[in-house]
């Protein structure tokens, strides 16, 4: 090949790339031209804005799922029924250690009665009794429940009284003493005494002996059966000078001749 035919070659691939880099850069021109024109300023559109009917928003409605229906519950009519009547509780059953206790505990004779020759009259005592009659002594004081001391209140002390003594026994005619609670010794400002004194001794007050030999409170205990339990409350023109632990009769032997009124009170069987 001639040099004047690459020459030639060489001018025209050269005049083909300036045309196509031309065409190239005015069709970039005109596509941003063409973006310019379409976009719209935002003083433009600001303008529009003002200038245009308003636009209508249309709300959907919301639907709401209707509430379920709660029927009322229907009150069924019971049927009536009378009271239940009150039935007293039955004693546990005696168990062999306390039969045992009971069989073997010591025999007191009423060998020492008490003086009650000289009694003013006036002193009178309550305890709160259980059944219909109000004469049942309560099973909370016997060996059956909590075998504690019952509470006890008094009234119209006699004048003189230097202090009280109280009594807790088996009062079956005929049979051998059975001492559940001997308590001396009390105060003579005292009009009562609470609920499971503390044993041996308690605000000045002393326990005397019960049949078990013990200077405590010890409940009635024996089985169904009719049986009488007697609570005396001795006014007495003394201190004694007794020992905690003393036994009934030495307790007797000690007030006879000092009690100058005694209140009773009985109750039956605690079934």
């Amino acid at each position: 090949m001639s040099k004047d035919k690459t020459t030639m070659l060489i001018w025209s691939a050269t005049f083909f790339l300036v045309v196509l880099m031309l065409g190239a850069a005015v069709y970039i021109v005109m596509a941003n031209k063409a973006a310019k024109t379409n976009a719209v300023s935002p003083l433009v559109a600001s303008q529009v804005s003002k200038n245009s009917a308003p636009v209508a928003v249309i709300e959907q409605p919301i639907i709401k799922e209707p509430a379920p229906v709660i029927e009322p519950k229907r009150q069924v009519d019971q049927p009536k029924t009378s009271p239940v009547p009150h039935v007293p509780l039955e004693p546990e059953i005696v168990t062999d250690a306390q039969e045992d206790a009971l069989n073997k505990r010591p025999v007191v004779r009423a060998d020492a009665d008490l003086d009650l020759s000289n009694l003013a009259g006036t002193l009178h005592a309550e305890m709160k009794l259980d059944g219909v009659n109000k004469n049942k002594m309560p099973l909370r004081y016997t060996c059956y429940r909590n075998n504690v001391s019952p509470p006890l209140s008094w009234s119209n002390t006699p004048s003189g009284t230097k202090s009280f003594a109280v009594f807790l026994e088996k009062a079956n005619q005929g049979e051998d003493v059975a001492v559940s609670w001997a308590l001396f010794n009390i105060p003579a400002d005292k009009t009562s005494i609470i609920e499971n004194v503390p044993s041996p001794q308690y605000d000045g007050m002393r326990f005397g002996a019960n049949h078990f030999n013990n200077a405590a409170y010890a409940g009635p205990c024996e089985p169904k059966d009719k049986q009488r339990y007697r609570v005396r409350i001795l006014a007495l023109d003394k201190v004694l000078d007794t020992p905690i632990g003393a036994s009934r009769n030495e307790l007797i032997r000690a007030m006879n001749g000092h009690v100058i009124d005694m209140a009773e009170i009985i109750a039956e069987h605690y079934m």
